[in-house]
């Protein structure tokens, strides 16, 4: 897990996202968004909006009866130049890794473990610096194109 962590603190930096400890202050605490991850394949928050370089705490609950290897989620923040639907294809390719293809780190800015009916992950990162949308996902084989996607729009 310190690998995963360190492979997503070095792609936010090369991608302008400064580091979660470089707040300017250890009194901020991050600003909270949680996301409900349903069977019907649903966020239950298509788009948000953040301020450049926000601390930014996305909690995602899973609810659900299914069992875990029919119905699992997770929250992928992607770069907003990233070719989505090649990502979700190469995901879908890695069920070793949870889905996350290790191939494209790169192109993620900020990504949750798997969790199921019940479970609950969370990831806390500092939003991007350039304005613009940056697109999340569910990368479980088939829920993307269900529609279990969303966005963050990061705005002065």
């Amino acid at each position: 897990m310190r690998t995963f962590t360190l492979l997503m603190l070095v792609a936010g930096l090369a991608y302008g996202v400064p580091p979660i400890g470089d707040t300017g202050s250890s009194s901020l605490a991050p600003r909270t968004v949680t996301l409900t991850a349903t069977d019907q394949m649903r966020f239950s928050v298509a788009t948000f909006s953040v301020k450049p370089g926000e601390l930014i705490r996305v909690v995602l609950r899973a609810v659900g009866t299914q069992p875990a290897d029919r119905m699992s989620h997770n929250f992928i923040l992607l770069k907003s130049t990233t070719d989505v639907p090649r990502f979700i294809m190469m995901a879908s390719l890695a069920r070793q890794d949870e889905y996350f293809p290790r191939a494209l780190k790169d192109e993620v800015i900020a990504a949750t473990t798997l969790v199921s009916g019940g479970q609950t992950t969370s990831v806390t990162f500092k939003a991007p610096v350039r304005t613009g949308e940056y697109p999340y996902v569910c990368s479980f084989p088939g829920h993307y194109n269900s529609g279990m996607q969303g966005s963050i729009i990061v705005r002065r």
